[in-house]
């Protein structure tokens, strides 16, 4: 089950971290696009779709497995720490909270 979040978090991050580098890193910094296509209610209209919500949660929530997998073998291969319920515990356990704390969140919005 980990494995399987791990890689479809993977997946997310290849795909759209590079896509929000270049919307937030170029086209809004050096106005490429036209200021409303990015303009506070238009996203706020966008967010507020309940389809957007399961989507956003799905690009932010993966990624967090992704990242406590790579973090939980990463500590155990290095022999940093050996004590693996622990371990798996806080690493899982992080990417879990994260999951909650981003549910919430879009909730809100």
């Amino acid at each position: 089950m980990w494995w399987a979040l791990f890689s479809a978090g993977g997946v997310m991050a290849a795909v759209f971290i590079p896509i929000l580098i270049l919307i937030i890193g170029f086209i809004i910094p050096f106005d490429l696009v036209d200021e409303s296509v990015f303009s506070y209610e238009r996203m706020h209209n966008a967010v507020s779709n309940p389809f957007m919500k399961v989507i956003l949660l799905v690009i932010i929530a993966l990624p967090f497995f992704h990242f406590a997998h790579r973090f939980y073998f990463t500590i155990l291969h290095t022999g940093i720490w050996k004590n693996k319920p622990v371990l798996a515990f806080f690493s899982y356990g992080g990417a879990i909270t994260g999951t909650i704390i981003a549910v919430f969140l879009l909730w809100r919005v």
